[in-house]
């Protein structure tokens, strides 16, 4: 018979608090398969993914850069904290570690017609229309990640005290230039709100729930326990804006009764266990 225990964490998180965690749900267990490659993607990989599907691994490279600084001050990696808290426990108690999936930069790596026809005829369109602009982003990206990427080779703290530099470089690079065209930022602001409205407020103005939040059973409420509105579940997804940079208020989560972040204060919501004190399925019906 074969057991499985589950473990789930935001990528971003406190090291220690995440190792521990961990360490409490694999006691015992005699393997650990991990969602992400074991030793990240590689030079290689990164450079066939912009080959292929150059927008798509420009923006996953923006990602990865732009998240730098938050795992620098949490996780002093780039990988997640979830990934070095397997590992650590894995060298600890002489066990093997097997990835289950794969980055999506390995994945564009090996993209077809059908993904890589559209990256280009995409990238070549931003050429075309603003070519200085296009090919400044693209360089301030590829050009942070790749000296990011060395210098964590080199040493791993080294690498945490020159990414904030290395961010706030290209994000000067990109939002500060006149070169760059206003039509990529509306584009990615755009973008980030029909993420927001599609993924987060939707859903929890229905359902109270993310498709996040129903795999690990918790619901969004008011703070009587009631079904949210819609106007608050767009409220607090809206001040996500303002939590994701200060690392959701992270002081603040655990000083405020409920540990509610910034968004569930001023939306006077709470996320909990869904079946909760009326949470459920059921009484939502009602």
């Amino acid at each position: 018979m074969v057991g499985l225990r589950l473990f789930g964490a935001i990528h971003a998180d406190r090291r220690r608090k995440v190792a521990s965690e961990f360490a409490r749900v694999a006691d015992g267990v005699d393997a650990v398969f991990v969602e992400y490659p074991v030793d990240g993607f590689g030079f290689e990989r990164a450079f066939r993914a912009l080959a292929r599907a150059p927008l798509a691994a420009l923006g996953m490279l923006l990602v990865s850069v732009v998240q730098w600084p938050l795992y620098a001050l949490l996780v002093r990696s780039p990988l997640p904290a979830e990934i070095v808290a397997a590992r650590e426990y894995a060298a600890d108690n002489d066990l093997d570690v097997h990835a289950v999936d794969d980055h999506p930069i390995a994945t564009l790596a090996t993209a077809g017609p059908r993904v890589a026809v559209p990256n280009w005829l995409a990238t070549l369109g931003l050429a075309a229309f603003d070519p200085l602009g296009s090919l400044l982003a693209a360089v301030a990206v590829v050009g942070a990640w790749l000296v990011g990427s060395l210098l964590v080779r080199v040493h791993r703290l080294l690498w945490a005290a020159a990414v904030p530099f290395l961010t706030a470089g290209f994000g000067w690079v990109i939002l500060g230039s006149t070169l760059v065209s206003d039509v990529l930022l509306a584009g990615c602001v755009l973008a980030g709100l029909a993420v927001g409205a599609g993924y987060y407020a939707l859903p929890e103005a229905r359902w109270g729930k993310t498709v996040g939040k129903k795999l690990f059973g918790l619901v969004v409420v008011d703070t009587e326990g009631r079904p949210i509105s819609p106007f608050a579940a767009g409220f607090r997804t809206f001040l996500r804006l303002l939590d994701l940079p200060t690392l959701y208020l992270l002081v603040l989560v655990d000083v405020w009764d409920g540990r509610q972040r910034f968004g569930d204060r001023a939306a006077d919501t709470v996320v909990a266990r869904a079946g909760s004190g009326g949470t459920d399925e059921t009484d939502r019906a009602e």
